[in-house]
């Protein structure tokens, strides 16, 4: 919603005393008078960009793209759109909420340098999602932020981005329980240290290099006898990256080799 200037206001408080001022005392004009008040008042809030209620087609957003996983950080989702500025505004910062419905999202100020001047746009704004359930639906609202004369900040007006979260199948190398891109006995020490000491295994399909639905320490013997005495490969996907062929309860939260 977009706001008057403070000088506008002041301006409105001086001009209507003085017309009272000059304006004759007789009741005959009194109507007059009150009509000419109301006429400004009215001429003021509705004068081009300063609208109480804004407009549908003050600000809107183009491009929207959404992408399983980021480049930059660990975040599930990567969300990319252009705003277009069509306020009589300058717009100087982008506000958006760090949660909306369990979903977290960041950044949740993005200052636009330069800013964008009433008419332009601005291309490939990122936002980065973590959470969220793929296929659910999601709206983010948006402000765009403008400065006044005396440079205090207001939302000149909002938008909003609606998509579905995707589906997103992480890939991995079967065995590869460490994520180092190699095939060696770190994998089946790895899998000894996730069962027996508390270590981490955050690519639990990786782990389970005999493909069968469970990490135990028949995957680390899997490994071990690969690597030493002849044993199978594990299965696909193996040696090269591939999504899971075998529905399981495991998941894989992330694996960077193969990203």
């Amino acid at each position: 919603m977009c706001e008057l200037h403070r000088s506008d206001f002041r301006s409105m408080q001086l001009a209507i005393p003085l017309l009272m001022e000059i304006a004759p005392e007789q009741s005959s004009m009194k109507p007059f008078t009150s009509s000419i008040t109301i006429f400004l008042l009215f001429g003021l809030l509705v004068s081009p960009g300063y609208s109480q209620g804004g407009s549908d087609d003050s600000c809107s957003i183009g491009n929207l793209a959404v992408e399983c996983g980021s480049e930059v950080n660990n975040a599930d989702y990567t969300v990319t759109f252009d705003v277009i500025n069509n306020t009589n505004f300058v717009v100087h910062k982008l506000l958006i909420p760090g949660d909306v419905g369990g979903l977290g999202i960041s950044p949740n100020i993005i200052d636009l340098t330069p800013p964008i001047l009433s008419g332009d746009i601005v291309l490939g704004i990122e936002i980065y999602l973590t959470g969220g359930v793929p296929g659910a639906g999601v709206c983010i609202p948006l402000g765009l932020i403008s400065k006044d004369d005396d440079g205090e900040e207001f939302e000149c007006c909002g938008a909003e981005i609606c998509f579905e979260l995707p589906f997103c199948e992480v890939l991995f190398i079967r065995g590869d329980s460490n994520r180092d891109g190699g095939c060696d006995i770190g994998d089946a020490i790895n899998v000894l240290s996730f069962l027996f000491v508390g270590g981490f295994c955050s690519c639990m399909d990786a782990c389970d290099c005999n493909d069968d639905g469970q990490v135990n320490i028949a995957d680390a013997i899997c490994k071990l006898g690969f690597l030493f005495s002849g044993g199978p490969p594990p299965p696909s996907p193996h040696p090269e990256c591939g999504p899971d062929p075998t529905p399981d309860n495991l998941d894989c939260l992330s694996f960077p080799p193969c990203q």
